[in-house]
């Protein structure tokens, strides 16, 4: 069972995860890998290429309008999604200003799908970041897609359940209160309409066991993404160590990218700045000619760092705190 979904954060999350051969979720955003590339370096077709031979379960992650890197419909990015995910999650919340517009939306753009592919999978509902809703709100949001939907409400194989999660870069650290009671409550609405539940934002929860205590209550699966990204961050600054002209050149590539600037919302340091957005740059020429061509083992002891984490968030998720 598929209890673990990842970002392909970088290149080395992608591969880590395919050497690992565990049945585990990929979930690319649009920004990371789209129909005409990303900053991860893939395109949708590529990346399917590369892990299709694998146990990788490849989902898109937040499909809909304004979810790429400049506002659309989301419609080109469905067309080229049908033919390589195996699910779709549409997430119009971002423009939906109602839980009956987003209905509507997300009605729409899944009728749309099974027109290209009526073999075709979806995750719905969003986190809590983009549009917070109560387990009775979903429990709307499911009740009418069913009765919009009528007998393809069966190709909903998740719906996005909240219980108290947020993320702060810059401090790596996940926020927000989580609810048990209330993860039991979305968990019984998902259950009332025989889909499974998906938490997003979970990351920074396995050093204090908040995966497996997740899923000790009934959740069915969990998104991990910046964590993995910031691990490979963390793995430059400390082989730059004390060498400032190295670690001045590696904040001005993050500086200049403005990646940071979704996420950073008080003062911060340099060192900080750089951990918030550093696998948003470590594609690219300028980091690879600046940084990363002193380090020519990086790749190899990133993937195994990536893998011994995974391993654990894994195991965490498939019921041993060991």
């Amino acid at each position: 069972m598929y209890k673990i979904f990842l970002g392909p954060m970088t290149v080395n999350t992608v591969e880590a995860i395919k050497q690992l051969s565990l049945p585990i979720g990929l979930i690319p955003s649009r920004r990371q890998v789209e129909y005409d590339g990303g900053y991860t370096g893939y395109t949708t077709k590529e990346l399917y290429e590369y892990i299709n031979d694998s146990e990788v379960l490849l989902c898109r992650d937040h499909a809909g309008p304004q979810q790429g890197a400049k506002n659309d419909n989301g419609i080109l990015s469905l067309e080229e999604d049908v033919k390589y995910m195996d699910i779709i999650h549409i997430d119009p919340w971002k423009v939906a200003r109602s839980i009956q517009e987003g209905i509507e939306i997300t009605t729409k753009l899944i009728n749309y799908c099974l027109q290209l592919n009526p073999s075709q999978k979806f995750e719905v509902g969003t986190e809590q970041a983009i549009y917070e809703y109560s387990p009775e709100d979903l429990d709307t949001i499911l009740a009418g897609l069913e009765e919009s939907l009528a007998y393809d409400f069966k190709s909903i194989k998740f719906a996005c359940v909240q219980s108290g999660t947020g993320l702060d870069l810059p401090g790596r650290k996940n926020t927000r209160t989580f609810d048990s009671k209330k993860l039991s409550k979305f968990i019984e609405v998902c259950n009332k309409y025989e889909v499974k539940s998906k938490e997003h934002n979970g990351d920074y929860l396995v050093d204090n066991f908040g995966i497996a205590t997740r899923f000790e209550l009934g959740l069915d699966a969990i998104n991990i993404a910046p964590e993995l990204g910031q691990l490979e961050t963390e793995y430059y600054l400390y082989k730059i160590g004390s060498n400032l002209d190295l670690f001045n050149k590696f904040y001005d590539i993050c500086y200049n990218s403005r990646k940071w600037e979704k996420w950073v919302t008080r003062e911060i340091s340099k060192h900080e700045l750089i951990l918030t957005c550093g696998h948003y740059i470590v594609n690219t020429p300028k980091f690879k000619q600046e940084i990363k061509i002193n380090f020519p083992e990086a790749d190899r002891d990133i993937q195994n760092n990536l893998k011994q984490l995974i391993t654990k968030m894994y195991t965490q998720a498939h019921g041993s705190k060991t």
